[in-house]
Order: structure tokens, then C-alpha cells, then sequence
């Protein structure tokens, strides 16, 4: 989601654990969500195979929209 100042990545608690582990480098949601602080950090790439779909995608929005190119993506988890 894009508010015009961030692009907003938000994970839910039932992502599969491979998407946890490839996409994430966690081994679970849970992990993961116990090293962010959701809503003000950043979502950090991790260079896998995997991920780099997820990566593209976030590029190609940045791509599509004028002013967007800068734009921090922030991580929001689930329950808040």
C-alpha cells in the first residue's frame, strides 16, 4: 500500500514458513515478527532466489508511480 510518503509491506501471521524463511530469513512469522518494529521499520531485502520476486514487485510499484522512486518501504505485521 502506498500513503504517498511510504510504500506499506504488510505480513500476516499465516504466511507459510518457507515464505518466512526464503523471503523473510526468518524460520517462522513469529521470529520474524520478534525483530521488527512493525510500522517503523524498514523492510530489508535478503538475497535469495525467492525474495527477489517479492523485491521486484516492490521496484516495479516504485517504477509506476512519480515520486515513489524514493520511497522507504515500511514493514507492518500482523495484529496491528
Amino acid at each position: 500500500m502506498d500513503n504517498g510518503e511510504y510504500l506499506n509491506l504488510f505480513i500476516g501471521h499465516k504466511i507459510p514458513q518457507e515464505f518466512a524463511y526464503s523471503v523473510l530469513g526468518a524460520e517462522t512469522f513469529s521470529d520474524y515478527a520478534l525483530t521488527v518494529a512493525s510500522g517503523s521499520s524498514s523492510y530489508v531485502p535478503i538475497e535469495t532466489e525467492e525474495s527477489q520476486i517479492l523485491n521486484q514487485f516492490i521496484e516495479q510499484i516504485k517504477a509506476e508511480k512519480s515520486g515513489a522512486a524514493m520511497s522507504p518501504v515500511r514493514v507492518f505485521i500482523d495484529g496491528d
